[in-house]
């Protein structure tokens, strides 16, 4: 499920520093090449080139700024009081848009549990975000040494919810449920708070306060 939470916007400083990390990032100069790129194991890698070969698929990409640590630490950290909470910024970008609009395959994320985004940028007008049902992880997955992802085809998997997600909104979810980003239409830019290690039954809980009940 996706959560809305009651955070107020990151201030002017916050700002100044995503936009510099942001304009960095445009000036450089990617691949769309996510799966050619990761170990992923050759059995496993051509099932999903083989499934995935219509496809423009999203190049991703997560900062981890000190600057931007040391700020959100300051305005959020009286929420946040926990050594497991982190701060960056995760991109996603549509680099080849004359083939269409651009997908990020399901996958869970590497080495956290959990996340809290602000989507600064949207990326177009029909972005969706899709949630699956949750499955066995490998217990390795949840290191910061292993796979950024690991990725699943979408027929193995059993939707539970999809959103267009709005401008300015904090929103929490499980980032041990597969989860997906489907009609990128350009770049999308997000500001992440990332639990590393708590379960998200214990973020939900001790958060409790801070969601917004509709």
């Amino acid at each position: 499920m996706l959560y809305n939470i009651d955070l107020p916007y990151p201030n002017q400083v916050t700002i100044d520093i995503i936009n510099r990390i942001v304009k960095n990032h445009k000036e450089e100069h990617f691949t769309n090449d996510t799966i050619k790129n990761r170990n992923l194991g050759k059995n496993r890698k051509y099932e999903l080139e083989k499934y995935y070969s219509n496809y423009n698929l999203t190049s991703v990409n997560c900062y981890i700024d000190d600057e931007l640590s040391l700020e959100c630490s300051k305005q959020y950290g009286d929420f946040f009081k926990s050594s497991d909470v982190g701060y960056s910024i995760v991109t996603l970008d549509n680099y080849s848009p004359h083939k269409g609009n651009s997908y990020l395959l399901p996958h869970v994320d590497r080495g956290r549990t959990a996340s809290i985004n602000l989507l600064l940028e949207c990326g177009g007008d029909n972005v969706i975000t899709t949630l699956y049902e949750q499955i066995s992880i490998p217990e390795h997955y949840t290191t910061r040494e292993e796979l950024p992802a690991q990725y699943a085809l979408p027929e193995n998997l059993t939707e539970v919810c999809s959103s267009r997600l709005n401008l300015s909104e904090w929103t929490l979810f499980s980032t041990r449920n597969f989860h997906s980003v489907s009609n990128l239409e350009s770049s999308r830019i997000i500001l992440s708070i990332t639990f590393w290690t708590e379960e998200f039954s214990s973020i939900l809980k001790k958060y409790d306060s801070l969601l917004i009940k509709n």
